[in-house]
Parts: C-alpha cells; structure tokens; sequence
C-alpha cells in the first residue's frame, strides 16, 4: 500500500505476521532489513540504516546497529530514499494519508 506524508509518498504495511503480501516487505525480510522479535513473534525488528544485513542475523552483537521495534497493528513505512521506520497506529492515522 501507499500514503501520503507531507508531500512524499512512502510504501506502508500494517504489521501482521499472517499476512505478509507486499513484494518491498518480502525482500526486506529476505535483506534482513527487518525481521521478527526471536523471542516474541508479534513484535517486528527494523534495521534504521535500510541497509542489508544478510548473513550477520540473528547475531546481535553489532556495534552501531539502531533498531526499532513496532507490534501487530502498528505501521512499517518505506520511504523513496529506502530509509524503514515503525509507527504506532495513532501517528499514522494523524500524519499519514491512505490513497
């Protein structure tokens, strides 16, 4: 899906382990950009630098890594620039706009 923020647009994906339809979302999985909590499933991990990880996963042990953490319901957003964040339903509802 797409939104509006401010005059960008950016890709968006409500978080929801059971349905993971989005091509972006799926390479960004696949790039170990974000994946899931080992511990708690429900909780999703995104690497702030939007590079790829691959290969370094589940080792946590990085210098330097920034994470966030977002939970079902909340919203992963992809901006044009390929920069990842999470936001929790409220903000989105209040800075972003469907098409």
């Amino acid at each position: 899906m797409r939104a509006k923020y401010g005059n960008s647009v950016v890709e968006i994906w409500k978080i929801d382990s059971q349905n993971i339809d989005e091509d972006w979302v799926k390479q960004a999985f696949e790039d170990q950009i974000i994946w899931w909590n080992m511990s708690d499933k429900k909780i999703l991990m995104v690497n702030n630098t939007g590079s790829a990880l691959t290969g370094i996963l589940p080792k946590m042990k990085i210098t330097g890594l920034s994470v966030s953490m977002g939970g079902t319901g909340w919203y992963l957003i992809k901006s044009s620039d390929n920069i990842y964040k999470v936001i929790d339903e409220k903000h989105f509802k209040k800075e972003y706009s469907l098409f």
